[in-house]
């Protein structure tokens, strides 16, 4: 029960919080101030680090900005990518880390459905077609799919339906843990939407079966961060990150730790 009050008002909040930020995209007022971040903190991350940088110095990244570490990071020959917008924000809401991608060497896409307004079957059938759009362009070269706040539970579901086509799926501030209704009608809606025979839906708490990762915040105020953490001993990553919900896909931090993921976890176009 306590859960559920928690979630709640977690929605209450997203959609008072997120409502002008949609309005102002809708618009075409893309503009945001991104907050300025603290240098990195290696010791947190330095597992996550050194494995998606082959000469990673730990001396030398101490030093370095957020930026200066991106820079170390590898580039990808072409990797697709599916980013997928939260509650009440839009394929511009995930511009900046789009950018940082693509900047990458990513083949990053939107969802190209407009405003998040929550689940239903249209949305779902037309991310479905979304992915396979994508992964049959790329000469059926498995789609890595980030997911931001609500659209990360849609990741999660749809990498679980379409196992096939997805390489690995990464969430920033994705309340796939809550106790709540809607998470089970996300669920549904993408297994009823899924090839595979699965008539007992599983806990949404675990992970699809391709690499998974969560990034979430202690900060977060909108959703609570034990909604982003995974099962103990679950097959997956939970990543503490800094900041709040809001400015997650704007995070220096976390769109390094996205490229760090990727890094190890995207496939190499066919030449």
């Amino acid at each position: 029960m306590k859960k559920t009050s928690k979630s709640n008002k977690s929605f209450r909040k997203a959609a008072l919080a997120l409502t002008t930020c949609a309005a102002l995209l809708g618009t075409g007022l893309t503009a945001v101030t991104v907050f300025d971040e603290d240098a990195p903190n290696v010791s947190a991350h330095l597992g996550t680090l050194s494995s998606c940088i082959s000469d990673f110095n730990e001396a030398s990244a101490r030093n370095m900005d957020w930026e200066s570490l991106q820079k170390q990071i590898p580039d990808s020959p072409g990797a697709p990518v599916l980013i997928i917008p939260g509650f009440l924000s839009n394929d511009a809401y995930m511009s900046s880390l789009k950018s940082t991608l693509s900047e990458k060497g990513y083949a990053t896409y939107g969802w190209q459905q407009g405003i998040n307004t929550g689940p239903s079957y249209d949305d779902a059938r037309a991310l479905v077609q979304r992915l396979e759009d994508i992964y049959n362009s790329h000469e059926q070269a498995k789609v890595s799919i980030v997911g931001y706040s609500l659209g990360g539970v849609y990741a999660r579901e749809l990498a679980r339906a379409y196992p096939d086509m997805v390489q690995s799926v990464i969430t920033l501030g994705a309340p796939f843990a809550m106790d709540d209704a809607r998470t089970a009608e996300i669920q549904k809606i993408y297994a009823d939407l899924s090839p595979i025979n699965s008539p007992t839906p599983v806990n949404t708490q675990t992970p699809p079966a391709m690499p998974t990762t969560s990034l979430y915040s202690k900060g977060d105020w909108i959703v609570h961060f034990e909604y982003s953490l995974h099962l103990p001993g679950a097959p997956a990553e939970d990543i503490e990150v800094n900041g709040g919900h809001i400015m997650m896909p704007f995070s220096k931090e976390a769109s390094t730790i996205t490229l760090c993921q990727l890094t190890k976890r995207a496939p190499h176009p066919k030449p």
